[in-house]
């Protein structure tokens, strides 16, 4: 198992590309028995330890799109993320 305080030796040569840049619309994928996920568009991202996997990925900070409950931003791992055909706003 990688060491979450270190980059990977490989960083960032050896590192997948980004599937979001920074613009592009995306939505959380949807969890069991919920139909509504939240939305919005990737301001941001970077490279951290996900402990959950064992390994360093992408994870993004997102300009959420319905800001009513006062939150602005928030961020996800690459994985619960999917690109959304929704336009920029």
């Amino acid at each position: 198992m990688q060491h979450p305080l270190v980059l990977p030796e490989s960083f960032p040569h050896q590192t997948s590309a980004p599937r979001f840049l920074d613009g592009d619309s995306v939505h959380w994928l949807p969890l069991p028995n919920c139909s509504e996920t939240d939305s919005g568009i990737v301001i941001g991202r970077f490279f951290a330890f996900a402990s959950h996997r064992g390994q360093w990925e992408w994870k993004y900070l997102i300009w959420l799109k319905d800001a009513s409950s006062g939150v602005l931003a928030d961020t996800a791992w690459e994985e619960d993320l999917q690109r959304s055909t929704e336009e920029h706003y």
